[in-house]
């Protein structure tokens, strides 16, 4: 039976399972049937919140919370069902509740093996959950138990490369971005991160062709054009690094962060009232990036104006705007 698209979309798939079910006591494809119904559940939800369909979200996150009871009956009926723990984990992992998860991922390690890819699967899953706990290098022992299971598995190869970004093996993490672009040369996200690597390395020529090539796969990321500016400016190219800022707040003009560094380029080209307004939209979305007190302080310094109300917010935040514009 095909049951995905049986139904118009997946809130309405799920009740279609629900139906089904109730017509068919004992069905003996409950278990999958479960799960399915399981991933429509969290599908609407998902769907709900890239559409920005706000009234939705309170109705689909409590229905998205019924998909437990789901995988608890699929396992139920069948406790080594590995997919059903494994996705039950994911669920848990969605909604913060770590230990909960790690508890599933447990349970499914302890079923038989239903086939490489489930099992690389959740230990994938397990390192993604490590990883939001910060623990880095057990999140890449579970990586690398994911890829002896399967070598050509891109998503883990970036994970892992994210994680040792974290402990600041920027080298060994660029290695892990290369293979998991040799299995997927249009992971876009692999290449931005990749570039992140190279721009902390001091690499910024090398760190722009990876944003570059990220861009080429996807014009509309807001991530690989603002890191593209922040290489820029690093470069001392400020007027490109403007266009690119102003590409990213184009896509996502809610990142005050890009405002930030755009009020940089444009200090640094001695347009200072632009720089204060660009930092001053900065501010109005969150007034504790001290940075962007410093900034606006040196333009305003620049102007001729008082500056001593913004350097000592930044001093609040915790930044001496003195030592920092000695390094910029």
């Amino acid at each position: 039976i095909e049951w995905e698209g049986m139904s118009e979309g997946p809130l309405n798939e799920a009740n279609f399972v629900d139906n089904w079910l109730s017509n068919r006591p004992g069905t003996p494809i409950a278990p999958f049937l479960y799960l399915f119904k399981a991933h429509r559940l969290r599908a609407a939800f998902e769907a709900a919140k890239f559409g920005n369909e706000k009234g939705l979200w309170p109705i689909l996150a409590k229905r998205y919370k019924e998909s437990l009871e789901c995988f608890d009956e699929a396992t139920r009926i069948d406790s080594s069902y590995k997919s059903a723990w494994i996705n039950k984990a994911n669920v848990y992992s969605s909604l913060g509740k770590l230990d909960k998860a790690k508890i599933c991922y447990k349970k499914a390690r302890e079923t038989e093996s239903s086939g490489k890819e489930t099992d690389a699967l959740m230990w994938f899953n397990r390192g993604n959950d490590l990883s939001r706990l910060r623990e880095y290098d057990e999140a890449i022992e579970c990586f690398d138990k994911a890829l002896e299971i399967d070598q050509n598995y891109p998503q883990a190869w970036k994970a892992r490369g994210d994680a040792l970004s974290d402990l600041k093996r920027l080298d060994e993490a660029i290695l892990s971005y290369d293979e998991s672009l040799s299995i997927n040369s249009s992971y876009w996200e692999a290449l931005i991160n990749k570039g992140i690597a190279l721009h902390n390395l001091g690499n910024y020529s090398e760190s722009l062709e990876a944003y570059d090539r990220a861009i080429e796969i996807n014009l509309e990321s807001d991530e690989a054009w603002s890191n593209k500016g922040v290489s820029l400016n690093e470069l001392k190219r400020y007027e490109e690094a403007i266009i690119c800022f102003d590409e990213s707040m184009w896509i996502d003009p809610n990142d005050p962060i890009v405002l930030v560094n755009k009020g940089l380029s444009l200090y640094k080209l001695g347009r200072n009232k632009e720089a204060i307004e660009s930092t001053d939209k900065a501010i109005e979305m969150n007034d504790e990036i001290p940075y962007a007190w410093c900034i606006k302080g040196w333009a305003l310094q620049e102007l001729g104006s008082k500056a001593d109300a913004a350097f000592a917010r930044a001093r609040e935040l915790g930044l001496d705007c003195n030592s920092v514009l000695l390094a910029v």
